[in-house]
């Protein structure tokens, strides 16, 4: 009977059909010799009567609201206790979700939107929330303000009307000021080379404040805004195409890496400069890569020395190291030649060409004022 009741949303009636089951079920339990407050089945007879006393309260102000919160969280610790007893579970767990709808129905009552409104205020401007969670918190408590304000109006309440609307635009103005903290780490982002995470919070700046210029009905803050989203829209654009860049460069220092490890130092150092430069034209958030790039030529310039000392000088049958020697070069200069050696300097079988070779040694021999086969 008393579910029935309740399913038939009468209240009063299924409160008195749960105190009744209580009252019988204590009595049974006394002739035994058992307590009764600790029974699961009381507890679910007292949520019961307790839920049935907050579904009848009627909200019409501030007080009536924390009452009937109150009640429905103070209820959800009875079926919540009750639901581990396998006897009774089923039942106390369609219980507990009814606080939970009862206490859903609050937070769509004006006072409800308040509370969760000032919750979100507070966490967003008080709590340690990134600036892109703040925001989240701060555009939900306007809008929560906002409805809230627009009910006070149906109710031809001015005082909590005006109320609102100031909440609003504090909210509003903190809303503006974490945005500005998000352009400064978008800028911040951007030095640093980090254009993904430029891109998110250029993103999200030009989301907030379309949202703002959609919003409000003052033409002139509409104006600014729509002139926010064009700027930061070009910023996006910029931090776009600098991070097609960074990336074009990244695989081309990744290619010039492998064309190392295949022995092909020409082409890798020609690609690594390549790279280099984009790295350098990025400015200062892409110097640790323009740097890498540094390394990695100066890996491939010397290991194409060490290989440049095997190879075979035309047709004499020598190879460079043992051309050098017959010429009487000082073993310490040969790094120094082997390195000016270019690609223009290698015959399509491998080996140096001896008259572009006999060209280098006499740039070598005039800058030294030597002439060939003299000890240094």
């Amino acid at each position: 009977m008393a579910e029935y009741a309740y399913g038939a949303k009468n209240y009063q009636k299924a409160k008195e059909e749960y105190e009744y089951a209580k009252k019988v079920y204590e009595g049974i339990l006394a002739g035994y010799g058992k307590k009764s407050y600790t029974d699961p089945l009381v507890m679910y007879f007292e949520g019961c009567i307790s839920l049935c006393e907050a579904n009848m309260l009627h909200v019409t102000d501030s007080t009536s609201y924390a009452k009937k919160k109150y009640l429905y969280e103070e209820v959800k610790l009875y079926f919540e206790g009750v639901r581990g007893d396998e006897r009774y579970s089923e039942s106390a767990t369609k219980m507990y979700k009814e606080c939970e709808k009862g206490l859903e129905g609050l937070e769509k009552t004006v006072w409800g939107k308040r509370e969760k409104a000032d919750r979100l205020y507070v966490e967003a401007v008080l709590g340690s929330e990134e600036p892109e969670t703040a925001l989240e918190k701060l555009k939900e408590a306007m809008d929560l303000y906002g409805s809230a304000r627009q009910e006070y109006k149906k109710m031809k309440n001015k005082e909590k009307e005006g109320e609102m609307q100031k909440l609003v635009n504090t909210t509003l103005e903190e809303i503006e000021k974490t945005l500005l903290e998000l352009i400064f780490l978008a800028n911040n982002a951007q030095r640093n080379g980090e254009y993904e995470k430029t891109i998110e919070y250029y993103k999200k700046v030009i989301d907030v404040y379309s949202e703002l210029a959609k919003k409000t009905s003052i033409n002139e803050k509409k104006q600014d805004y729509i002139e926010k989203v064009r700027m930061y829209k070009r910023y996006l654009e910029e931090a776009k195409a600098n991070k097609e860049k960074f990336d074009g460069a990244n695989e081309k220092m990744e290619y010039g890496n492998s064309l190392i490890n295949e022995g092909k130092y020409f082409e890798a150092i020609k690609v690594l400069e390549e790279a280099k430069k984009m790295f350098e034209e990025l400015g200062v958030g892409a110097k640790n890569k323009a740097e890498e790039c540094d390394d990695l030529i100066l890996l491939a310039r010397e290991k194409n020395i060490e290989g440049m000392y095997k190879r075979m000088v035309g047709q004499t049958g020598m190879t460079l190291e043992q051309y050098l020697a017959k010429e009487g070069i000082n073993r310490k200069e040969w790094k120094n030649i082997a390195g000016r050696i270019g690609e223009e300097g290698i015959e399509e079988n491998g080996a140096i060409n001896e008259e572009y070779l006999k060209g280098i040694l006499g740039d070598y021999y005039k800058e030294k004022g030597i002439g060939p086969n003299k000890k240094e």
